[in-house]
């Protein structure tokens, strides 16, 4: 029976009760100190018991459930290595004081103290001969000669001259506090940072593009985000009664943006004003949105707004639409123009009869593009592509509803996704995978525009009437302006030909049809037969089918 388990079986105060109809759980086995044959502690040992047996004698720190033991921590071998010396040279010296002593040895207590001052243990070396009992008041100075003044378990000390089971065994004897570290500050979001850039797919591969939540709603004073305050830390206490600092918890940056503050109580981050919240950097912002509810959108009208724009009808043919962040258009969408700062949402489709243009500084997501030419920085995803041009910067995935690209031209740096390439009526559909397209569109655009420019600048140049002289100087301005625009394209888009060229890219569809044609890095893959599934690409150097 350990030490412990004889003060509870006293019912002492000092020892921790158990709950009734609880099994104990087994105890772990905690690390020992073994002293073996040989070693003085165990030849004391062995004379108090009478020199019958030669078991070894293990000793630890841990006693189960203790909270000296706890207060160890990673400390446990090292303070086990310091005891085993502090030990032995103890029972050395005891064997050498017994051989000259003829009357006997008092009994003697030993007191350890880990370094840290938190915790200390006694340990009794038994009475020998006519050596006199511990008492009372020699623990008290066996104490106080270590500075022990802070934690003692003083009914422990005071049963302890009386228990059988008390010699060659740690008994824990004071406990001091560990100091507790304040905890961080932290933040926790009501609306994720980062948006998923792909649409998930249900189980009868529809999706409402409406659920994308690119677009998320905000009112003034709504919770952005909660804020949980550092804390500062808490002193910790030695048995010898001296203070231990704590560290108090790291302050947590709070992603104050625009039109957001701290509530009055410092424990959310509110929106200050209705709009759309989005994160950007390091804080959250609330953008105004101007919603177009009630009144409809008229032909030719154009629309500019600072924020985000979400139109509840339709857009349109002849309608212009700009915004700095995101647009989201309900209804049907027509022959128009859409220039986003952000993405481009068309939850009913466009139906551009080859007048319409989508430009989107992220990406667009449309139900179906029909006859449309589309921009976009990263992706474009639709659940049907019918004779468009689209230029993407990323990928192009059509995996949702009928998941068809039928005719026109698809171009994407990295990925063209579809469950369908081509017609049965062997309609001619192109992909072009690499490259930078948006990039390269806008410079064969500067380009036309030099073309343009040097066409009138020579007409105007055999004209002497006023208007001729007037517009001749602004035109060759505008000139200048684009073939320096133009240079600047030359050169980003020879370093990023360069960085690309080693990237795989690939276009995966459940079924081609003939009359697709895939080109990658200017060479021509074409489909002649029905392929299920298809894969054609470049990878690891190597460009056709994969």
């Amino acid at each position: 029976m350990c030490f412990r388990d004889t003060l509870s079986a006293q019912h002492s105060p000092d020892a921790p009760s158990t709950v009734s109809g609880r099994a104990p759980e087994p105890p772990q086995s905690p690390p020992f100190i073994t002293f073996s044959a040989g070693q003085a502690l165990w030849k004391l040992y062995r004379i108090w018991q009478g020199g019958d047996g030669d078991e070894p004698l293990r000793l630890s720190l841990l006693s189960d459930g203790d909270p000296c033991g706890a207060l160890l921590g990673d400390n446990l071998p090292r303070e086990h290595q310091r005891l085993q010396l502090l030990l032995n040279d103890a029972a050395q010296a005891r064997l050498q004081a017994l051989r000259t002593s003829p009357n006997g040895l008092d009994e003697r207590v030993l007191v350890f103290v880990t370094r840290n001052e938190l915790a200390a243990w006694l340990f009794l070396f038994p009475a020998v001969g006519r050596g006199r009992p511990l008492t009372n008041a020699r623990l008290q100075q066996a104490l106080l000669r270590h500075n022990i003044n802070t934690g003692i378990r003083l009914n422990t000390l005071r049963l302890l001259p009386t228990l059988p089971q008390r010699h060659f065994r740690m008994i824990p004897i004071a406990a001091g506090t560990a100091p507790i570290p304040g905890r961080d500050g932290r933040i926790v979001d009501h609306f994720p940072r980062s948006i998923g850039a792909e649409v998930q797919v249900d189980v009868l591969a529809h999706e409402d593009y409406e659920s994308l939540h690119l677009v998320r709603d905000i009112g003034e004073n709504d919770v952005i985000c909660d804020i949980f305050p550092a804390t500062r830390g808490t002193p910790g206490l030695t048995v010898t009664g001296r203070v231990l600092d704590a560290p108090d918890g790291r302050a947590v940056t709070v992603p104050v943006g625009r039109n957001t503050r701290v509530s009055e109580d410092g424990l959310h981050l509110v929106a200050a004003c209705r709009g759309h919240v989005v994160f950007s950097g390091r804080s959250f912002h609330v953008k105004p949105v101007l919603e177009i509810r009630d009144t409809p959108v008229s032909p030719q009208q154009v629309i500019k707004f600072l924020g985000d724009i979400h139109i509840h009808g339709d857009l349109p043919d002849g309608a212009t639409v700009y915004a700095v962040g995101t647009v989201q258009v309900d209804g049907a969408v027509g022959a128009c123009a859409i220039e986003a700062g952000e993405s481009i949402i068309l939850s009913s489709g466009a139906q551009g009869v080859n007048r319409a243009s989508l430009r989107a500084q992220r990406s667009v997501y449309a139900k179906y593009l029909d006859h449309c030419t589309v921009y976009a920085r990263e992706s474009v995803q639709a659940d049907c592509i019918i004779r468009c041009e689209i230029y993407s910067n990323d990928l192009v995935r059509v995996r949702t509803g009928l998941g068809a690209i039928i005719g026109g031209t698809v171009r994407a740096t990295r990925e063209v996704s579809a469950t369908m390439v081509g017609s049965q009526a062997y309609r001619p559909t192109h992909i072009l995978l690499g490259g930078q397209p948006c990039e390269e569109a806008e410079r064969a655009q500067v380009l036309q525009e030099i073309e343009d420019a040097d066409r009138t600048i020579a007409e105007l140049s055999r004209r002497t009437d006023e208007e001729a002289v007037r517009l001749l100087p602004k035109l060759k301005l505008h000139q200048g302006v684009a073939k320096l625009k133009l240079e600047k394209f030359d050169r980003e888009l020879e370093a990023a030909a360069k960085a690309l060229e080693a990237e795989d890219c690939r276009m995966l569809c459940d079924t081609a049809y003939p009359g697709t044609v895939v080109t990658i890095r200017h060479r021509d893959v074409p489909v002649e037969q029905i392929t299920q599934p298809c894969a054609i690409g470049a990878a690891g150097g190597h460009v056709g089918w994969l």
